[in-house]
């Protein structure tokens, strides 16, 4: 029964979602689909306390990691808008 299981699992959590993000690659952004991939741990966590419904006491560490990848994932799209409208601006004077 534990093949039929691990047969199944494999098939439709890593067969399948790996085509399905392919697909999802051709009609959204780089950017987007890295941004689900990076945080799935995050969504992993909020899930288990949804799911089992304890609060685990994580250490200083683990917020530290937390707070690093929420500000790393902030910062990117900040940054672009940056770019773009400094360029907006020197393509505009140039005019």
């Amino acid at each position: 029964m534990d093949w039929l299981w691990l047969a199944l699992l494999s098939g439709v959590c890593t067969v399948y979602a790996f085509s399905v993000s392919v697909e999802l690659m051709r009609r959204i952004s780089a950017f987007a689909v890295n941004l689900t991939v990076n945080l799935e741990p995050m969504y992993g966590i909020i899930l288990a306390v949804i799911i089992f419904g304890e609060k685990e006491q994580m250490t200083g560490g683990f917020y530290l990691g937390t707070l690093i990848i929420l500000v790393s994932v902030l910062i990117y799209p900040m940054y672009n808008l940056y770019l773009r409208r400094k360029v907006k601006v020197s393509s505009s004077l140039q005019r």
